[in-house]
């Protein structure tokens, strides 16, 4: 399958990622990534798999990283990660598909479902695993611990944001106070319910605060790393088929 390299400018500066099945008639694919706690294992494709899978079923898929991970450039924060987004967005409008579909993953599914909400420009938008409330997953007395993990994953070390101004603009992040406005855009949510991140009540409260048309498809024994889950991925792609039909 072809794969090609893509380059993406932003204010932390130039994001690299890969364009698979760039031939597709079927529409695009835009996949936004979670969090990590480590840089990638050997043999581990990470999220640029989950771009092959879809890839694989006959659309166009774009990954590309966000800043703090892989070898992207900046510190990791919502702020920050939203701006990404919204570069990365407008790459993939430039690309010349008709139809645009978007993924997003934990904290990259938050962030797909804020973009959707106050941009729109997709025809449909998945969330795997994303949070509600992000205070919930992180709440503030674990906010050093957590940023102490993100580091790991850093491609250079660089100093953490300021605990209580990176708590603070996570707030503002939280996809329950945008969810709603996404409709009449699609928006799947995949969910497992042995997630130790974001629980299935969480999950459901998100689902419930969207308006239709809204989709919950819940994976029983799943965990938070819905990529590596073929159930979680079939259950996309089923749902991608519907919103970019191959024909």
């Amino acid at each position: 399958m072809v794969e090609v390299p893509v380059a993406v400018p932003t204010d932390s500066g130039q994001l690299r990622g890969t364009l698979v099945n760039p031939d597709s008639s079927a529409g695009l694919v835009v996949v936004f990534r979670g969090v990590a706690f480590a840089r990638p294992k050997a043999g581990d494709p990470g999220y640029l798999g989950l771009a092959r899978d879809i890839a694989a079923a006959g659309f166009a898929a774009l990954y590309v990283s966000f800043r703090g991970f892989e070898d992207a450039p900046g510190v990791f924060t919502m702020s920050g990660w939203s701006q990404d987004a919204e570069a990365v967005m407008a790459y993939a409008a430039g690309l010349g598909f008709e139809r645009i579909a978007l993924v997003g993953a934990s904290a990259g599914a938050a962030i797909a479902l804020r973009h959707v909400a106050l941009h729109g420009g997709v025809v449909g938008v998945a969330s795997l695993a994303s949070e509600a409330l992000m205070g919930q997953t992180v709440p503030r007395d674990y906010v050093p611990e957590f940023l102490a993990k993100v580091g790991r994953a850093a491609p250079t070390p660089l100093a953490p944001a300021d605990p209580d101004a990176f708590y603070a603009d996570m707030l503002a992040h939280d996809p329950i106070d945008y969810v709603a406005r996404i409709s009449p855009t699609p928006v799947l949510f995949v969910q497992g319910d042995a997630d130790a991140f974001v629980s299935l009540d969480t999950a459901g409260r998100l689902f419930e605060a969207a308006a239709e048309p809204k989709e919950l498809v819940v994976i029983p024994g799943a965990g938070h790393v819905l990529r590596k889950d073929p159930r979680a991925v079939a259950a996309l792609i089923a749902w991608l088929a519907e919103v970019l039909p191959t024909g």
